[in-house]
């Protein structure tokens, strides 16, 4: 991984402007996202047991759970978040895939998330009622 998680678990500021958590909150998220992972992924059928075969870019639950935090939060393209942990594009865009329905399991909640495709005015609207003008960016 690119990103050094020593720097970012030292500095509340960094951590925060990188996943919108203090270091503490992310330390307590994450035994539950630790629980959570194991959880979903031991409901699947395996070829190997759990830590078998070749360490990948996101080796530690932590590296996972800075990963998926810092996606939410910065929501950079596929080929962007892949250079920060040092892969390719669909490599990053399944690792997405994966830790999406761990971090939902982990905080219990899906509304806890923004919501991730507002296809009509309506929706929008329900979601937030407080909006009373809308800018769209077409560039």
């Amino acid at each position: 991984m690119v990103i050094n998680l020593d720097r970012v678990y030292k500095d509340d500021r960094l951590c925060k402007s990188l996943t919108g958590m203090k270091v503490f909150e992310l330390n307590n998220l994450l035994t539950s996202f630790e629980s959570s992972y194991l959880q979903l992924d031991n409901s699947k059928q395996r070829q190997r047991k759990f830590g078998g075969g070749r360490r990948g870019v996101l080796p530690t639950f932590r590296h996972r759970l800075f990963f998926i935090l810092f996606y939410f939060k910065c929501y950079p393209t596929f080929d962007v978040a892949a250079f920060f942990i040092g892969t390719v594009r669909s490599k990053s865009h399944s690792w997405v895939k994966k830790l999406i329905p761990i971090i939902e399991s982990s905080l219990g909640r899906e509304l806890v998330l923004p919501e991730r495709k507002i296809d009509t005015i309506e929706k929008l609207f329900r979601n937030f009622p407080e909006s009373k003008e809308i800018f769209i960016d077409g560039t």
